[in-house]
Order: C-alpha cells, then structure tokens, then sequence
C-alpha cells in the first residue's frame, strides 16, 4: 500500500462511525433516490441502495432523524459506490446549523453505546 492510501484510511478512520437506520434521500441534478443509512459519522454516511450513484456524484442530502421534525440537509460527495451495495457519501461544506444537528445526533449515539 502506497503512502497515500495509508494517508487516506487514516483519515477516512478520523470519525467513529455509529450504526444507525435513518432514512435518507439523495439528490443528484434531476434524479432524486431514497435510502437507509447503515451507518454516520461526522465526516460522512453510508447508504444502501440497490443502484446507487457513481463515485464523484454531488448529491444534497436530507437524513430524517426521527427525533428532529426536520431532516438534516447537507451536500456531500460519492466516494464509494458500491453496485448492489450503496453509496458511501463525504459531507462537504455543511452549514453550522447542518453540523450542529449532526453533532447532536453522534452525541446521542455515542451515550446510546456507552
């Protein structure tokens, strides 16, 4: 493995990921999909879906934490796309009140966990 891709998972592994089933919808220009997550963290999710995008995608996100009335929207970026699988999306420039509702989301999660 290259120097780079020990950069790469080091930083992809920055964020403990929770586990966690949340409804998410996606999208991309004019095509609109729906998933579940498996699983979030604060840099990023995974979603399943059965045809998910190509990896470098730009997809808004809207994720429906069912303890919020109001889905957390953000935009993200395809980094795996996985055929059959899903997709796994970066979170790019999230507004504060976008990072502040997700913030609040990993803190339940993680008092969930302990």
């Amino acid at each position: 493995m290259n120097e780079m891709s020990d950069r790469d998972s080091a930083e992809r592994r920055k964020h403990e990921r929770f586990e966690i089933i949340l409804k998410v919808t996606l999208q991309a220009g004019e095509t609109v999909l729906t998933g579940h997550s498996q699983d979030i963290s604060q840099r990023g999710i995974f979603i399943a879906m059965v045809a998910p995008l190509p990896r470098g995608a730009v997809v808004e996100l809207a994720i429906q934490d069912d303890a919020t009335a109001d889905p957390i929207r953000m935009q993200g970026k395809v980094v795996h796309a996985l055929a059959g699988i899903g997709n796994g999306v970066e979170f790019v420039s999230p507004t504060q009140e976008a990072e502040q509702a997700l913030a609040r989301l990993i803190r339940t999660l993680k008092a969930s966990q302990a």
